[in-house]
């Protein structure tokens, strides 16, 4: 069993964990793209084969398979996430994955993609246009409006050939559209039909995990073109 993350750019600071969650047969790993020293963590080098930091983490995020042997079992955890000392990750897999493969928490404020790619082009956390002609072709595709959504801070999966197709259309999602995966996250479930459970209650309720803000922001600013703004956007 492992539970992981990966942080790139210093986007987040990692997160020791209590002793009370490190038991036998849980291997705490992280992909970082900097050498740093951890009583938690075993520390691994990160992905650096994208120009994008965000990428680089995203890969090993999405891609569960192709960093740990087959057939492991895996939770990711964003590098924000602290688990409560309370928390027992092998419960949590005996609870959740009895009859799913996957295992994620609801969204607490949208249960729609198209909800959450308005906030994203809102807050301009990626490139409008590129979230735009992703959302369009789902539509075109029949992907229907209020079919959930999953925050995708923490995500409990078996390796089995179900999952690790939807890992590879996901990615594939991500690469072809918006780096935000919890647009395509609900899609890829439509598109694959796999079967996803949900944590109980949210993640802000803090029954099994706590999150502290990110490091550093993420928010995009618009280029200047000619002295206007474009559609265009750098991150800050």
């Amino acid at each position: 069993m492992k539970v992981y993350t990966a942080i790139a750019g210093n986007y987040d600071t990692l997160q020791e964990q209590p002793e009370s969650v490190r038991l036998p047969g849980v291997e705490f790993c992280a992909f970082l793209d900097q050498p740093i020293s951890s009583l938690t963590w075993t520390v691994k080098a990160g992905a650096v084969s994208y120009s994008s930091s965000r990428l680089n983490a995203k890969f090993h995020k999405i891609l569960s398979h192709k960093a740990f042997s087959k057939g492991e079992i895996t939770m990711w955890v964003d590098g924000s996430i602290t688990l409560r000392a309370t928390t027992s990750v092998p419960s949590l897999v005996e609870r959740l994955l009895q009859n799913t493969d996957i295992a994620v928490f609801q969204h607490p404020r949208r249960y729609c993609l198209y909800q959450e790619a308005i906030h994203c082009i809102h807050h301009r956390l990626d490139v409008s246009n590129v979230i735009r002609e992703q959302v369009y072709r789902y539509t075109q595709e029949g992907y229907p409006a209020n079919h959930g959504l999953a925050e995708c801070t923490v995500i409990l999966r078996r390796d089995t050939r179900q999952v690790r197709e939807f890992n590879e259309l996901w990615w594939d999602e991500i690469q072809r559209g918006s780096v935000r995966d919890q647009i395509s996250f609900p899609y890829v479930v439509w598109r694959t039909g796999i079967k996803v459970s949900y944590f109980p209650g949210y993640l802000g309720d803090r029954e099994f995990f706590l999150r502290q803000p990110h490091a550093r922001s993420r928010r995009l600013r618009p280029i200047r073109i000619s002295g206007k703004d474009s559609s265009n956007y750098i991150a800050e």
